[in-house]
């Protein structure tokens, strides 16, 4: 499926926190409508499987659509006895949801109205210079 900028952005923008959380169905849908950006840049298949992966994996434990992703996290987390650790075990929301973070940024940290403040994908450090990539002989 080629990629729809239009769509991807459509969904981000409607992603809306609410007072209970961020909805889950909205979540994975505005996830998965950027991966298709990456069937248009060379190598980046496995960053598309990522991303994929890990939203599945979300889709799989979503039992009732109108749970949010905090409340999907909280139920395992009680589910694990209070214990954080075990409760972010290979298949969890909690864990497809810090793989999907360390992915790189979404979309919405691009709109000031998210709350992000910062600029998509990253404010450089206002502290040094950027680095150059200079390779060495």
């Amino acid at each position: 499926m080629p990629f729809d900028l239009k769509d991807a952005v459509a969904k981000w923008e409607a992603l809306e926190k609410t007072d209970k959380g961020v909805p889950s169905q909205a979540f994975i849908d505005a996830s998965l409508a950027i991966t298709n950006i990456f069937d248009e840049l060379s190598g980046m298949g496995m960053v598309k499987s990522d991303i994929g992966g890990n939203a599945g994996k979300i889709q799989k434990n979503v039992t009732d659509a109108s749970k949010t992703l905090e409340d999907m996290v909280d139920a395992e987390i009680a589910a694990a006895g209070g214990d954080v650790k075990k409760a972010t075990k290979e298949g969890s929301t909690g864990l497809a949801l810090l793989w999907l973070k360390r992915c790189g940024p979404h979309p919405t940290r691009a709109n000031p109205q998210h709350g992000h403040g910062r600029a998509w994908p990253r404010d450089p450090p206002t502290d040094r210079p950027p680095r150059l990539a200079v390779r060495s002989r």
